[in-house]
C-alpha cells in the first residue's frame, strides 16, 4: 500500500509540475479542465497497472532420465502463527479517523446547501433555479442552483455579468468536478497534492466563467472593475462554486492571454511523452510462462460415460446436502467435468470451486532468535524437525541459520494427547527439508499420479480391457497438473508429459499389449529399468488409511497391480516390508495382508507397527473471494470436528462453528484433503445469514434477458431461468437444457404447466403427467376477460356517465353504439363521487395527459406577473383566481414556506391551501407552479410576495 501511495503521489506531482509550467497561464481552459481531472484518474490507475510478458515454455524433444525420488513422509500442513502488528493498527486507526473527520465535514457542507435550498424561495429561470437568500453576500452555484441575495435580486441590483458568470458555472456542471475532488479528498486527506489540485481546478472554473462573460460582448476593463466591486472574503460552502477573488490578479492576467493554435497543439502533444514516462517508471512488469504445448493437447475427448455422468450428479447432490468434499472424489469430478462435451456440460450444474493446497508456493519464514530459544522449552512446545519428532534439547545442536522455515499453532485441549500435552506444536524445516516437503510437493504429487496412471495402463493392457474411461480421468488429472509447472520446474525436475491413454474397444494379443506397455512405462518412468529389483517392497499405512509404497502414495488397487507384476516376474524380490500405525483402519490392514497371502509374498516386517508423528495443523488458505491468506484474522475459521470426537467435544465444536456463521455471515464447509486431513473452509465466500430463513425459500418472478421476458425460480439462493417455450437458459439467454423442462421439475411438490402475467402466457412447461388426475398449478390462473359490451352493461348498472367523442350520451346510446361498432375503444375512469366515467372513441384514448410547455403567463386576480413575479395583499388571497386568455386553468400547486406543497384542482385555492394563509405575513413569498390548462399545456411558475393591505 505504501509503494502505491508513493507512486500515486509521484505521478500526480509530475502532472501538476507540467500544468504549472506549460498550461496554467494558457487560454485553453476546456483542455485544462479535462487535463486536471484526467491527471487525478491517471495517477490513481498507473501504479496499479501490470504489464505481462509471456515466455514460451520449454518442450522436450526426447525423454530424459528421471532422478530417483527422495523418501516422502506423510505429514499435514500447519496453520501459521498469528502475530499482532501494532504499528499497522495505529496507522490504520489514524487514517480511519482522518477519513471520518473529512467525511463528516463533507456531509455537513452538503447538508447546509440542501437546507439552504429547502428553506428559501426558489425561482426557476430557463435551465437554472435561483435560490433567494436574505443575508447572502457572495453569489455562488451548486449544480443548477444559483444562490443570490434576495433583496438585490428583487431590486435588480445584481449586474447581468455576475448572473452570467454564475450561470456558466451551472451550465458547465463545475459542481461535478468539485464533488469528485471532495470525495477523493476524503480518501487522500493526508496528501498535500490533493489540496493543490483542488485549488487549480476551482481557479480554472473561474477562467471558464470569465471567458463566457467576455464572449458576450462585455468589455474586459468594465468586467474587471465589476469583479473588484464584488470582491468579498465571505466564506461559502466548499461544495459550491462561489465567486472567488483570492487570485484576482492571476485572473486579470489570463483574461488578456490569447494562446496561438501552434502553441496549443505543441503543449497538448507534450502530454504523451509525460504519460509514456510514467507508464515506464511507475508500472509493474511480470513474466509468465505460457502453458506448455505438450502432446496432451492433441488428445480430443469424446465425452464421458453415463456412469460417470451419474457419479458427477450424485456428487453435486451430496455436496449441496452435506457441504462436505472428499479431495479424491473432488479431483475425479473435476476431471469428469473437463472431459464432458459441451452438451453434457450444459445439462449439469458446475462443480463448486475450491482452492488447491499447493505447498510449493509457500514462502520460507525464518524464525527470530527469541523464537528459536523459546522452542527449547519442552513444557510449552512440541517440536518436529523435517517431519520427525525430536526432543527440544536437540535444538542445541542446531544454529538459528539451520532453520529455513517454520509453521506452528496453538493446540486446544481437545487436540492434545498424552504423548504431546504441550499447548504449542511447531514443525521446523532445514533447507533440504523445506525443499523436499514444500518446494517439491507438486513434483512428488505429479510423479505419484504418473505412477498410478502407469499402473492403471499396465492393468488395462495386461488384462486386455476395452473400457478406458478410468484411464482418461487419470490422464486428464495428470495433464492438468503437468500444465501447472513453469519452464524452470520442467527443466529442473526433468518432468515429462503423460502419454494419451490407449484407445478403447481394442483387445489385442498379449505380446502386442506388452510391447505397448513397455513403451508407455519407459515414457512415464525411464529410470524404472535401472531400479534395483532385488530389494523388498516397502509399504507403510498411517492412521488416516493412506498407503506409502516405496516413497510414493498408493492405494490397494495400485498395490495389487504391483503384487501381480512381482508374482509374474522371476527377477523381482518376493519380500514385502509392511508396517502400519496401531490406529490404522483394520479393514485396510486385513485386505493388505490378504493380498500378500494371495500372491504368495512374504512380509518380513518384525515389528509390524509404524508410529508416525502426530499430524501438524493445516495452513489457512485463501478461499473464494474472501480475505487474503496473510490477513486471515478477519475470518478465524473454527477447526473441523474430528471423527473420534466425544459427544461433548462434538457439541462444543459445533457450537463454535454456529457462532462463527452467525458472526461473520459465512457458510463453513468441511473439506477432506488428498492426504486424508479434514478441515473447515469457506468455499465461495458468499454472505450467509443463518437467521434469515426467508433467503432460502422459493422465489419466482420475471426478468428481461436480451429484451425478452423470462420466468425465474430461486430455491435456496440458486436461480434457474426459463424462456417462453419452457427451456432452461443461462443468464445470457442461451438454451442449456436438452429438452423442454417437465412441469413437475420446476418447483418441488408443485406441478406447473403454464405461467401467466397480465393474462398472457409467459412460459409453458412440458405436461409430463397428462394421464393422471392432477390439479394443475398455473401461476396465476387468468380470469376470463369481459367483452366490451358486457363491460358497458356492467358499468351502466353502476350508474356510470358515458361520453362518445367527448360528448355526453346515455347508457342506452352507449350500448347501441358498441353493438353497431364493436371496434370502438373504451376507457373507464374513477371519480371522487363514486360515479365512474366511461369514454368511447374511434381513436385510441390517452390514459395519461402529457402536457406541453407553454411560455404564456397565468394572470392572478387579473394581474399579469412581471419577470414571473407578482405582489398581492393577504385579502387578495381570499378570493384568488388564476386565469388564461385562451384556456381554463384545471390544476396548480401552491407552496407556502414551512408548509407542505398543496395540489389544487380548478383555478382557485382549496380549503387546505386557504388554511395556510393564517401564517402569512408581510414580505412572505409564496409560489404557484405546475400550472396546467384544459388544452394540455403547463405554464411558468409565479412567485408572489405578500404586501401589507
Amino acid at each position: 500500500m505504501l509503494i502505491y501511495l508513493l507512486k500515486f503521489s509521484a505521478c500526480l506531482a509530475l502532472f501538476m509540475v507540467f500544468y504549472k509550467l506549460l498550461l496554467e497561464k494558457s487560454s485553453i481552459h476546456n483542455f485544462k479542465r479535462f487535463y486536471l481531472l484526467g491527471a487525478l484518474t491517471t495517477a490513481l490507475i498507473i501504479p496499479s497497472l501490470t504489464f505481462i510478458e509471456y515466455i514460451e515454455p520449454l518442450v522436450y524433444d526426447s525423454f530424459e532420465m528421471i532422478e530417483p525420488l527422495p523418501t516422502m513422509v506423510i505429514t499435514d500442513a500447519v496453520s501459521k502463527e498469528v502475530s499482532i502488528d501494532y504499528a499497522s493498527i495505529i496507522l490504520w486507526s489514524i487514517y480511519g479517523l482522518g477519513v471520518f473527520i473529512f467525511l463528516l465535514k463533507f456531509s455537513l457542507n452538503l447538508y447546509k446547501i440542501i437546507k439552504r435550498i429547502k428553506n428559501n424561495p426558489k425561482l426557476k429561470s430557463a435551465a437554472f433555479i435561483n435560490v433567494l437568500v436574505t443575508n447572502l453576500v457572495t453569489p455562488h452555484t451548486f449544480f443548477s442552483y444559483i444562490f443570490l441575495n434576495k433583496h438585490k435580486f428583487e431590486h435588480a441590483e445584481i449586474p447581468q455579468e455576475v448572473l452570467l458568470h454564475e450561470q456558466t458555472h451551472a451550465k458547465q456542471k463545475h459542481s461535478l468536478d468539485v464533488l469528485i475532488l471532495e470525495l477523493t479528498h476524503i480518501l487522500f486527506w493526508f496528501n498535500p497534492l490533493i489540496y493543490l489540485l483542488k485549488k487549480e481546478v476551482k481557479l480554472n472554473h473561474e477562467f471558464l466563467a470569465d471567458r463566457a462573460v467576455l464572449r458576450n460582448g462585455i468589455q474586459p476593463s468594465a468586467y474587471q472593475q465589476l469583479l473588484l466591486a464584488f470582491s468579498s472574503n465571505a466564506s461559502e460552502p466548499q461544495l459550491a462554486n462561489a465567486i472567488n477573488y483570492s487570485s484576482i490578479k492571476k485572473r486579470f492576467t489570463v483574461m488578456k492571454t490569447n494562446t496561438s493554435k501552434p502553441s496549443i497543439w505543441l503543449r497538448s502533444l507534450l502530454v504523451f511523452p509525460l504519460l509514456a514516462l510514467m507508464l515506464y517508471s511507475f508500472t509493474e512488469r511480470k513474466q509468465i510462462v505460457k502453458a506448455a504445448e505438450v502432446p496432451v493437447q492433441n488428445y480430443i475427448s469424446e465425452g464421458v460415460s453415463e456412469a460417470q455422468m451419474k457419479e458427477y450428479n450424485e456428487f453435486i447432490i451430496a455436496f449441496n446436502t452435506t457441504h462436505t468434499i472428499n479431495h479424491d472424489a473432488y479431483e475425479r469430478i473435476v476431471s469428469i467435468y473437463n472431459l464432458m462435451t459441451e452438451k453434457q456440460k450444459a445439462s449439469v450444474e458446475p462443480y463448486p470451486k475450491i482452492p488447491g493446497i499447493d505447498l510449493s508456493k509457500t514462502k520460507a519464514k525464518t524464525p527470530t532468535k527469541e523464537q528459536f530459544e523459546s522452542w527449547k522449552n519442552e513444557k510449552e512446545f512440541a517440536i518436529w524437525l523435517d517431519g520427525v519428532h525430536i526432543p527440544n534439547v536437540k535444538l542445541n545442536s542446531y544454529a538459528l541459520d539451520d532453520i529455513a522455515h517454520y509453521v506452528g499453532s496453538f493446540a486446544h485441549k481437545n487436540a492434545r494427547s498424552e504423548r504431546f500435552p504441550q499447548p504449542y506444536q511447531f514443525s521446523l524445516y532445514t533447507k533440504k527439508g523445506f525443499e523436499t516437503t514444500y518446494q517439491q510437493s507438486q513434483v512428488k504429487t505429479y510423479r505419484s499420479l504418473s505412477q498410478k496412471y502407469s499402473d492403471a495402463i499396465q492393468i488395462y493392457l495386461k488384462e486386455r480391457q476395452t473400457d478406458n474411461s478410468e484411464l482418461k480421468l487419470l490422464y486428464e488429472r495428470a495433464s492438468r497438473l503437468y500444465k501447472s509447472f513453469t519452464k524452470e520446474e520442467l527443466k529442473k525436475y526433468k518432468l515429462l508429459p503423460p502419454p494419451p491413454p490407449p484407445a478403447a474397444g481394442k483387445s489385442t494379443n498379449n505380446s502386442s499389449n506388452a510391447k505397448e506397455w513397455d513403451k508407455v512405462k519407459q515414457h512415464l518412468n525411464p529410470s524404472a529399468s535401472s531400479k534395483n529389483q532385488t530389494q523388498p517392497m516397502w509399504i507403510l499405512l498411517n492412521n488416516k488409511g493412506q498407503f506409502l509404497v516405496d516413497d510414493e502414495l498408493g492405494s490397494l488397487e495400485t498395490i495389487e497391480a504391483e503384487f501381480k507384476s512381482i508374482a509374474n516376474d522371476k527377477r523381482r524380490s518376493k519380500k514385502v516390508n509392511f508396517k502400519h500405525d496401531p490406529k490404522a483402519p483394520k479393514a485396510m490392514v486385513t485386505n493388505l495382508v490378504a493380498l500378500i497371502k494371495k500372491y504368495k509374498l512374504e512380509n518380513i516386517s518384525g515389528d509390524n507397527l509404524l508410529v508416525p508423528p502426530p499430524p501438524p495443523r493445516p495452513e489457512k488458505v485463501k478461499t473464494g473471494n474472501g480475505p487474503n491468506a496473510e490477513n486471515y484474522n478477519d475470518y478465524p475459521i473454527p477447526p473441523a470436528i474430528p471423527e473420534n470426537a466425544t459427544p461433548e467435544q462434538r457439541e462444543k465444536m459445533q457450537r463454535a462453528i454456529d457462532e462463527f456463521e452467525h458472526k461473520y455471515k459465512r457458510k463453513v464447509h468441511q473439506i477432506k484433503s488428498e492426504n486424508g486431513m479434514t478441515y473447515n473452509m469457506i468455499v465461495n465466500d458468499e454472505e450467509y445469514d443463518p437467521n434469515n430463513s426467508e433467503a432460502y425459500k422459493t422465489k419466482t418472478g420475471f426478468i428481461k434477458i436480451n429484451g425478452q421476458a423470462h420466468y425465474f425460480v430461486t430455491i435456496d439462493n440458486k436461480t434457474k431461468y426459463y424462456n417462453r417455450n419452457g427451456f432452461e437458459v443461462s443468464k445470457a439467454g442461451d438454451v442449456i437444457s436438452p429438452s423442454q423442462v417437465n412441469a413437475s421439475d420446476v418447483i418441488p411438490n408443485q406441478y406447473i404447466t403454464k405461467v401467466f402475467s397480465d393474462g398472457k402466457i409467459m412460459t409453458e412447461f412440458k405436461d409430463n403427467i397428462p394421464s393422471r388426475d392432477k390439479k394443475i398449478m398455473d401461476i396465476p390462473s387468468p380470469p376470463k376477460p369481459l367483452s366490451a359490451l358486457d363491460f358497458i352493461i356492467d358499468m351502466a348498472k353502476k350508474n356510470a356517465k358515458f361520453y362518445y367523442e367527448n360528448k355526453a350520451i346515455s347508457s342506452d346510446e352507449a350500448i347501441s353504439l358498441l353493438k353497431q361498432h364493436p371496434e370502438l375503444n373504451v376507457l373507464a375512469k374513477p371519480t371522487t363521487n363514486e360515479q365512474p366515467l366511461v369514454y368511447l372513441s374511434k381513436e385510441p384514448i390517452r390514459t395519461q395527459q402529457k402536457y406541453q410547455k407553454s411560455k404564456a403567463l397565468v394572470s392572478i386576480n387579473g394581474k399579469t406577473p412581471i419577470n414571473d413575479q407578482l405582489n398581492l395583499t393577504i385579502d387578495d388571497f381570499k378570493s384568488i383566481k388564476l386565469t388564461l386568455e385562451t384556456a381554463e386553468v384545471i390544476s396548480f400547486k401552491f407552496k407556502v414556506p414551512g408548509k407542505p406543497t398543496e395540489h389544487n384542482k380548478g383555478y382557485t385555492l382549496n380549503d387546505k391551501s386557504k388554511s395556510y394563509l393564517k401564517a402569512l405575513s408581510s414580505e412572505t413569498v409564496v409560489q404557484f407552479f405546475d400550472i396546467k390548462d384544459s388544452k394540455g399545456f403547463v405554464h411558468p411558475p409565479v412567485v408572489v410576495s405578500i404586501k401589507t393591505n
